[in-house]
């Protein structure tokens, strides 16, 4: 995979995932997602393909519930 669309495709999980948490946070009432955290979670999440997948299809269905 080449060096830009990994980056790219980085910073879209990094908004996915902070935009999903929040949301989740806001429901729960716990304060919203921190820098550290996100990147842990991308971490974890780049290890496997098919979590990348997944979130970005959580993420698709929340955008268009929106």
């Amino acid at each position: 995979m080449k060096k830009r669309f990994k980056k790219k495709r980085d910073n879209q999980l990094r908004i996915a995932i902070r935009e999903l948490n929040n949301d989740a946070a806001m429901d729960l009432g716990a304060p919203p997602i921190t820098d550290e955290e996100v990147a842990k979670v991308l971490e974890r999440i780049c290890i496997n393909p098919d979590w990348i997948n997944q979130t970005f299809t959580h993420y698709k269905k929340y955008i268009q519930n929106k």
